[in-house]
């Protein structure tokens, strides 16, 4: 047959341009090569289909095989969209990425509009993929361009929202760096030449007139001429300076744009002044490395002395940026270099100069582009916004009267109205002769020495006493002398002044949206010490004996003193300021307010004489690094650097590692609500063994499953809500079998629950054999203990999912120890609310998954939860809340989680009518002991279909719970047996048993025949007992039930849905197993398109957990038969809506008719 006129008018249309194909290979840009293809589609107006079609023609090699693959696993039934998506996720290559952020870094700053333009047109890649923040991108432009155009970038940067707004807003005030190409234009107009573009805006954009344009405007002109001359004679100073003291600089930068870096990059960010600076590590000792893009080799300075062992000759001559000539005569071999947990060799240039840190340039940084995303990273984890920045650095601006305030060095002065003063147990001197010290330091020594000498920090001395000189690096790399006074606190007598707890702090700050932290210079040197306890601080250096004026660091009762000044300065001002030590923060809810504030602050520091360090204060910061935790409005989470160092971590192989790494855990324990049942494992090793022992860990199974789930979990966004006095607590408690749990939770605005804090504890031998109810009860009374500061004094909710509370208070011989408890209930005033395990937050605090491998993504978007909750009820055949939590929570958390799937469930009004009334049973049940031991089958049916009549076959695993179905068009035996071999034998191989009832069908002599040969064993129930085969009589309510959802009550489609009916079934939650027979059958979660799209894998489950706790349920059951059925209260309302069940309805229609209301109440049995 002819092709279609528009098929080959395509075809022909194609033809004529050459398209470009695409391998998958790492040079390759998926993203471009895309654009580049729909463009060709937009042109010859290809319809999807068509595109779909070229698309796949173009592609070859590796993304050839994994097209043909992608498509046969969906029959070809793909469409264009789905495809895209699939073809990026999988190409869009983390080497291509790295190639094109390298290629961004290694841009030379441009020197025309056009070379502008094209650091514009990278930068906007890095932004669609999302290589790097909207932050970081300007900051980096910022640093690239000329300085007379970096002001207009910063004021663009603050007023634009997105990326494009921003590059837009560049684009059309470059000229301004550029004055040859406004000059060139000029000229070109005057010529009448063509070729060089235009300014598109007319009007002048300095005067806004239409007399002259913007590059003609005199005032532009004149300033362009002044900032030309000027760059020119900074740069003729410069050199001069920088030739006269011989610095050598191997920056590819100059000094002034470093130094400018202050201005326009984040100095929290860095060691030092600059994000490129990274702490590493070689051959074990600690240094600074500068990632510097711009220099074409890599340096090692003698300064820093590195015991390098071997070196070649290497004649080189080096030109730094200042123009000096440095000439190298040596590399070093191999150098393994470790840097925020990424391992790499290099082979520096060996120079004498006086470097503090080690260059790592481009001869590296292109082998291992991995450097600059921890650079890059480092940018994007605390970006601030420029504009709180560029206060930090002109707060004198801000706040000129206090100027004087901001010092690097302590004053002559000490504060006023405090000294410090030593109180001894024993008047008897100590004297600890002195100890050699490394030698690299004496001179350092010397110099710390002579420096405190002259601010009379320290003076000469005559005292018996003596104490050691001890030296600890800094996080900076400079050093720090300290003294060992661990003799001289033993005598001292103890100030219990106290500190403040860390966690009140961070409570204070609630409702806070400004912050500012104040840093004191030298804070302990601002105190002065008394007459009497300055010789108590003698020290010996080589031929010199000193005592301090000031309070050193390493005395005892030195954080007490300064915290009491601290809190005697402040007092009355709590409700905006909080000192710890020598750290001010000060917390508002306006910008106006916080000004105020600080400048109260700022009075009352400068009365007391107390000089703060510029460097280290921070000032309105919407969001801030304290105290080891990121605060931000309404909001704590850790220090992400905190974290990066757990995730780091090595699996422990020694008692004092271990005690180490569990020491750094447990900073995120109120993060982690299973922290106490997941580290169970690990904290048994610590059984038996001293705290300062380093003895060899054996680690079992279950300790390196409980490391790597440590990590795992505090790999996600931790984080907790602030708690509001104002609104009341929720209290959830659960208790398992090894250990309670609690989380502490209020409502937000939109009626969510938001943690505020979470509590978790492992029980003891005794403790765990109580029974369940002192367990729960248990749970109960350590939770309130826990939160008692929150939750006495005002009333609020207890969720609990046993009725401990009514076994206590109607318990008519309690034991001691329930009495103890019921006193300890009655000071708080509460509301209970009883909650089943299923729906209890606190479930997963008290019980421990034995999950092989996990991947949890956290802070889902509400689209996100939307599409979860949509895809997980349709999948699950409208799935009731108890399946959707089970189904959902294996692979997702939000904390209102709960709430959001039961209020999802209770307005589907398919749900509602497809319901069906629950009679409780209790009878004995049939034992098996392992998978495809015993089949029970049954048919459904006769059920009406087009005309037609249809059967059902279905077979469930007795012990897995798995459920297969076909649809048979006859109940004969021939297709009996053609059920029975397609979905039990050929599937899962010859069960021992099967088991039916005593319907013809499955009784013929024929099908007997076909057992028998199977070597199949096959029983019967007894006549009108459906009870015997209960387990298939209960799959076929519970198929029937959501085949008619799904189909929604049409009978004409209900063949269609079957399977779909059969996969909600099988991962539906079961009680009788524990878990879903899916899960149970394949020993894994199941995968849903959702779970693929938002980046889950595979997630497999331990096989012997799973049988455990199988059988655990089943023994509860056993023991736990109750005759009769459960009463169910009606609590109807005059005035609701209700629907009113029908029990003989067809089996594919609704089991509830709508349309009826409540228009009287008699009592809880009749109603009208």
């Amino acid at each position: 047959p002819a092709l279609p006129n528009s098929l080959c008018s395509n075809m022909a249309s194609t033809a004529n341009y050459n398209i470009k194909t695409f391998s998958g290979d790492d040079n390759e840009d998926i993203i471009l090569w895309l654009k580049e293809l729909h463009m060709c589609s937009q042109l010859f107006r290809w319809d999807n289909e068509y595109e779909k079609q070229i698309l796949i023609i173009h592609l070859k090699g590796e993304a050839r095989s994994w097209a043909a693959e992608y498509l046969s696993d969906h029959n070809f039934n793909v469409d264009l969209i789905t495809f895209v998506a699939e073809l990026r996720k999988r190409f869009e290559s983390k080497g291509r990425d790295d190639f094109n952020l390298t290629n961004f870094i290694h841009m030379s700053p441009p020197k025309n509009r056009e070379e502008f333009k094209k650091i514009l047109r990278s930068a906007t890649l890095l932004a669609e993929k999302g290589l790097m923040s909207f932050e970081a991108l300007c900051q980096l432009i910022i640093k690239k361009v000329p300085e007379a155009f970096k002001a207009i970038l910063v004021h663009t940067m603050e007023n634009a929202n997105t990326w494009q707004e921003f590059a837009h807003r560049a684009d059309s005030t470059c000229w301004v760096a550029f004055p040859d190409h406004v000059f060139n234009a000029i000229s070109c107009e005057s010529k009448g030449q063509a070729g060089i573009q235009k300014q598109e805006i007319e009007n002048c954009l300095l005067h806004g007139l239409s007399t002259h344009k913007t590059e003609q405007c005199f005032r532009i002109l004149a300033f362009i001429k002044k900032e030309k001359i000027k760059d020119e004679k900074r740069k003729r100073d410069r050199f001069i300076k920088n030739r006269n003291k011989n610095v050598n600089q191997l920056s590819m930068e100059d000094e002034e744009a470093n130094k400018s870096d202050l201005v326009y990059s984040v100095s929290s960010l860095s060691v030092g002044t600059s994000p490129f600076l990274l702490n590493g590590q070689i051959l074990g000792h600690n240094y600074t490395f500068l990632i510097d893009t711009g220099a074409d080799v890599s340096v090692l300075s003698t300064n820093l002395h590195m015991p390098v062992d071997q070196t070649n000759k290497h004649n080189m001559i080096i030109r730094s940026a200042c123009g000096t000539s440095l000439k190298t005569e040596n590399r070093t071999q191999k150098l393994n270099v470790l840097i925020n947990g990424y391992k790499f060799s290099m082979n520096p240039l060996i120079v004498d100069t006086d470097l503090k840190f080690i260059i790592i340039g481009a001869d590296v940084i292109n082998k291992h582009p991995q450097i600059l995303y921890e650079c890059l990273n480092k940018i994007n984890q605390t970006s601030h916004d420029i504009r709180n920045v560029i206060a930090t650095n002109e707060i004198d601006i801000e706040f000129p009267e206090y100027k004087n305030l901001f010092q690097e060095d302590v004053n002559n002065s000490p504060c006023k109205e405090v000294q410090h003063h030593i109180d001894l147990e024993r008047a008897k001197p100590i004297f600890c002769k002195p100890i050699r010290t490394p030698i690299h330091y004496e001179s350092k020594i010397d110099d710390m020495i002579k420096q405190l000498l002259e601010k009379g920090i320290i003076k000469q001395s005559k005292s018996p006493w003596n104490s050691h000189v001890r030296i600890v690096p800094k996080k900076n790399g400079k050093l720090r002398m300290c003294l060992d006074y661990r003799p001289l606190n033993a005598e001292t007598k103890k100030d219990k002044y106290p500190i403040p707890r860390i966690d009140e702090i961070l409570d204070s700050l609630n409702g806070a949206e400004i912050f500012s932290t104040l840093d004191a210079t030298s804070g302990y040197y601002q105190i002065k010490m008394s007459e009497n306890s300055s010789p108590f601080t003698a020290f010996s250096w080589k031929r010199g004996h000193y005592e301090f004026n000031r309070m050193p660091f390493g005395l005892c009762n030195a954080p007490a003193t300064f915290q009491r000044y601290m809190d005697t300065l402040f007092k009355g001002m709590e409700h905006f300021v909080l000192p710890y030590l020598d750290d001010l923060i000060i917390f508002s809810k306006t910008r106006e307010e916080h000004v105020k504030h600080i400048k109260e602050v700022f009075n009352v520091l400068s009365k007391a004489q107390v000089v703060l360090n510029k460097s280290k204060c921070q000032f309105f910061r919407k969001e801030l690094i304290i105290l080891g935790n990121r605060i931000s409005k309404g909001s704590v989470s850790p220090d992400p650097s905190k974290i990066k160092t757990i995730q780091a971590h090595k699996l422990p192989t020694t008692i004092q590692e271990l005690r180490s790494f569990l020491g750094l855990v447990n900073f995120c324990r109120e993060y982690l609500p299973r922290l106490s049942e997941v580290a169970n494992p690990l904290f048994a090793l610590l059984k038996g063994k001293t705290q300062k022992s380093k003895a060899q860990i054996t680690h079992s199974l279950k300790s390196k499953d409980a490391f790597t789930q440590i990590k795992e979990m505090i790999t996600s966004d931790l984080s907790k809500s602030q708690p509001d006095l104002q609104k009341p607590f929720i209290l959830t408690t659960d208790a398992s079998e090894i250990g309670i749990g609690a989380i502490l939770a209020q409502r937000d605005s939109q009626g969510r629950l938001k943690m505020v804090s979470a509590f978790s504890k492992t029980l003891d031998p005794a403790q765990k054999n109580y029974s369940v109810t002192d367990k729960e009860l248990l749970a109960i009374v350590k939770s309130l203990e826990h939160f008692r500061h929150f939750l006495l004094g005002k009333e609020f909710i207890l969720r609990t999912d046993h009725r401990a509370l009514t076994y206590l208070h109607t318990c008519k011989n309690p034991t001691s120890r329930l009495l103890r408890w019921s006193l300890r209930l009655q000071e708080f005033q509460f509301k209970i609310e009883y909650i089943s395990g299923e729906k209890n937050s606190a479930d997963s605090l008290s019980r421990l998954m034995h999950i092989k491998k996990v991947s949890q993504k956290e802070n889902l978007s509400k689209d996100h939860v939307k599409s979860i909750l949509d895809e997980y009820h349709h999948i699950l055949g409208h799935g009731s809340s108890s399946n959707m939590i089970f189904a959902i929570r294996k692979r997702y958390f939000w904390f209102s989680m709960v709430d959001d799937i039961k209020d999802y469930v209770s307005r589907c009004k398919i749900c509602l009518k497809g319901g069906f009334a629950r009679i409780n049973s209790k009878n004995l049940f049939i034992k098996t002991s392992k998978p495809n031991q015993l089949w029970e089958i049954d048919l459904l049916g006769k059920i009406r279909y087009k005309n037609q009549f249809r059967f059902i076959f279905v077979a469930v695993d007795h012990f897995t719970k798995y459920v297969e179905t076909k649809v048979i068009k006859t109940k004969t035996s021939k297709d009996i047996k053609e059920a029975i071999s397609s979905l039990i034998v050929n599937k899962h191989g010859k069960p021992e048993t099967i088991l039916s009832d005593c319907g013809l069908e499955f009784t013929s002599k024929e099908i007997e025949k076909f057992l028998k040969d199977l070597q199949i064993k096959h029983e019967t129930g007894s006549p009108y007992h459906h009870q015997t085969t209960g387990c298939v009589e209960r799959v076929n309510g519970t198929l029937m039930n959501k085949l008619k959802k799904i189909c929604k009550f049409k009978q004409e489609k209900w063949q269609e849905c079957v399977e779909k009916a059969t996969l909600a079934v099988n991962l539906s939650f079961h009680r009788g197993i524990g878990t879903s027979p899916f899960i149970m059958q394949f020993k894994r979660l199941p995968e849903l398109p959702i779970d693929r799209k938002l980046g889950k894998g595979r997630v497999f489950i331990n096989e012997k957990f799973l049988y455990q706790k199988r059988a655990f349920i089943q023994e509860k059951y056993e023991k736990e038969i109750v005759k009769g059925t459960k009463e169910v209260k009606n609590d109807f309302k005059l005035g609701e809506k209700v629907l009113i069940y029908r029990k003989n309805s067809n089996k594919l229609a609704s089991n509830w008719i709508t349309g009826f209301h409540i228009i009287r109440v008699f009592n809880e049995s009749v109603l009208v």
